[in-house]
């Protein structure tokens, strides 16, 4: 695994590919709205400098190439104020499955890309990169305009934008989990009940008669990974299966001999199976 651009470049040569260098060339893309350039290449005024370096990583399975540029939040102030984004309980997102199933309701997850630096930042710093990936860039003086990952207060200024997402959309926070939200919605038939969106920090769960919906207006504030929203298998460590029962001869029949009936409805049920090891 590298530990710097130049030692991934150095490796994409040994092994004949460009498999780091396109991991690099699109967090480059994705990251450099995060930095705002003076004209004259002059140092903003009132800006602390801050370092930043690179998190490399592969993903399991398909043995992609990752690569991420970290912000040295241990070289700065730590604010006064909260600094980290909070998330959805387990216990809520217990709760969330229970409900889809009691109201036969469609679940979809997603996943936001480089979900903090569609986040301002209140901290006033600036950096002065000189590694390859800034190519002609490299060594100009760049303040720092977004929640960039590796800052102090990048987490909540997050949690604080995807909020103001959610209100505009029309959710409100439940009191008993914050960053549980929900909106009064109608089925066809005139049912009224309430669409859920959960949210740990930027993964993604919604729950109503048509989560797509709500998936596509949150795609009109953020990028949503290719191919994330879908319904979900795994979520928090935990597995998740959807089954569906008809023409049951017994009323009081069991799933798989594990669940009882009184947790199913119009024949939907939905597992919560969580991974004691993870």
């Amino acid at each position: 695994m590298p530990h710097s651009v130049d030692e991934a470049l150095r490796l994409d040569r040994e092994n004949d590919n460009d498999l780091w260098t396109k991991a690099i060339e699109k967090e480059m893309k994705n990251v450099r709205v995060a930095f705002e350039f003076h004209p004259k290449g002059e140092i903003p005024v009132g800006h602390k400098p801050v370092g930043v370096h690179w998190v490399f990583d592969i993903k399991l399975g398909t043995l992609q190439r990752k690569a991420r540029l970290v912000g040295n939040g241990n070289e700065t102030e730590v604010p006064k104020e909260i600094t980290f984004s909070s998330v959805v309980s387990r216990e809520s997102v217990r709760l969330f499955f229970l409900i889809a199933a009691l109201n036969d309701l469609e679940v979809l997850s997603a996943d936001i890309q480089n979900a903090y630096i569609n986040a301002t930042t209140n901290e006033r710093i600036y950096v002065k990169a000189v590694d390859a990936a800034f190519g002609s860039d490299a060594g100009r003086p760049r303040k720092i305009v977004r929640a960039l990952y590796g800052l102090c207060s990048s987490g909540a200024r997050f949690r604080s934008h995807l909020a103001a997402v959610l209100r505009d959309a029309g959710f409100v926070s439940s009191k008993a989990d914050n960053d549980m939200w929900m909106r009064p919605a109608t089925k066809a038939d005139g049912t009224k009940y309430y669409e859920y969106v959960a949210t740990y920090v930027d993964d993604i769960l919604c729950c109503s008669m048509n989560p797509q919906k709500t998936m596509d207006r949150l795609a009109k504030s953020y990028t949503l990974k290719a191919e994330s929203v879908k319904e979900p298998y795994l979520y928090l460590g935990a597995d998740i299966h959807k089954h569906y029962i008809s023409e049951a001869e017994d009323p009081e029949k069991t799933i798989d001999g594990r669940c009882p009936r009184q947790n199913i409805q119009n024949g939907l049920y939905l597992t919560w199976k969580s991974n004691s090891a993870r």
